[in-house]
């Protein structure tokens, strides 16, 4: 019912503003005669408000836009130990996790406006690299790892390593075909609805290293674990722009997407200069994923060349989160055989600088 009532008001809001557009639209007799050569203004001054893609003249109906990112990446349960002062107790220490860089990424995009009822169709590809690194332990201090196991059950009550260093790196393609439409709901308040479909690969590998101690005596034990994800589903949202004057507006959007989504997790651990394997695991999970995203941000737009061509320019703040994308192995014990794993999220946050040229 809201959302029937909301339909409602927008509709009547476009009609009435397509309504006073045609009526301005219409020569007014009031005893004077129209001068013949008009001085044609800027379309911005001339159309207040904001941008309208369809108000562009004699133009071929295709944009391109190019976003620049600086994002953090950053992944919940890796934690690949404690690190504590005592090699015979857990109980006082700091739990360790890698540190998550910002990275640089990027987005291109192609837009072209459907000659049916100002319908648009638009096509984009994002890259994104994220990475993370982490170490613990001194000449005073041991870690408890997370992930290595020991070699034969039994063995010494306590499981510590000297040190411990930990890597993750991971790589994000993702595809997405939008279909929307441009409406009003008032002069300076443009929204455009749309749904599509999002394609997504994302390849994921941690390693992690512990050093002597009682998990590997004069050597190192090396855990490799990576992911390879790929998932496709549906995809819905809306882009708002908010007018501000002058070419310039604040720009909100939001969307959700479902996918189908296919896990392949892999797992192997030895020693390294024994070359004694401990573990070599492998799992293939096959779920549904969320995804969700949002972003905020400054934007200005100008028309030119007799409104024939229009340049847009944005600088914003994103936040991206796809859910249980944390599939790997954590806490493998054989004492009793258990294998236990976290489903925790992948996110990202940063600085988006986009650009958009229409002709």
């Amino acid at each position: 019912m809201k959302f029937q009532l909301r339909a409602s008001a927008i509709a009547l809001s476009l009609w009435m503003f397509s309504s006073g557009q045609m009526s301005a639209a219409q020569p007014q007799d009031n005893g004077q005669s129209t001068p013949k050569a008009q001085t044609r203004l800027p379309a911005i001054a001339r159309t207040p408000g904001v941008f309208d893609p369809n108000s562009l003249q004699k133009s071929n109906g295709l944009w391109f836009e190019g976003d620049l990112l600086y994002w953090k990446s950053s992944m919940g349960s890796l934690d690949y130990g404690v690190e504590s002062n005592s090699k015979s107790s857990v109980h006082h220490g700091h739990v360790k996790q890698p540190h998550f860089d910002w990275n640089w990424g990027g987005r291109l995009g192609l837009g072209y406006k459907l000659p049916h009822d100002k319908w648009d169709l638009f096509v984009n590809y994002t890259y994104v690299h994220g990475q993370a690194h982490g170490d613990a332990g001194d000449s005073n201090r041991v870690v408890f790892p997370s992930f290595a196991t020991r070699a034969k059950r039994g063995g010494p009550s306590s499981f510590y390593a000297h040190s411990a260093k930990a890597h993750w790196h991971m790589n994000l393609n993702m595809a997405d075909i939008e279909l929307g439409r441009c409406c009003f709901a008032g002069t300076w308040l443009r929204i455009r609805p749309f749904i599509g479909v999002r394609g997504l690969v994302i390849d994921q590998d941690y390693n992690v290293e512990y050093r002597g101690g009682t998990v590997a005596p004069r050597d190192v034990d090396k855990v490799r674990m990576d992911t390879d994800y790929w998932g496709a589903g549906i995809r819905m949202g809306v882009d708002t722009l908010w007018g501000l004057g002058r070419g310039f507006s604040v720009y909100g959007n939001g969307s959700a997407s479902l996918l189908s989504a296919d896990f392949d997790v892999h797992a192997h651990e030895k020693l390294k200069k024994n070359g004694i394997c401990k573990i070599n695991l492998k799992r293939d999970v096959d779920t549904a994923v969320v995804t969700a995203d949002l972003a905020l941000g400054l934007q200005w737009d100008y028309l030119f060349s007799r409104d024939r061509y229009h340049v847009g320019i944005k600088l914003g703040w994103e936040f991206d989160i796809f859910f249980d994308q944390n599939q790997l192995f954590n806490f493998v014990g054989n004492q009793s055989g258990a294998i236990h794993t976290r489903n925790d999220d992948l996110t990202f946050q940063g600085v988006t600088l986009g650009f958009r040229f229409d002709f």
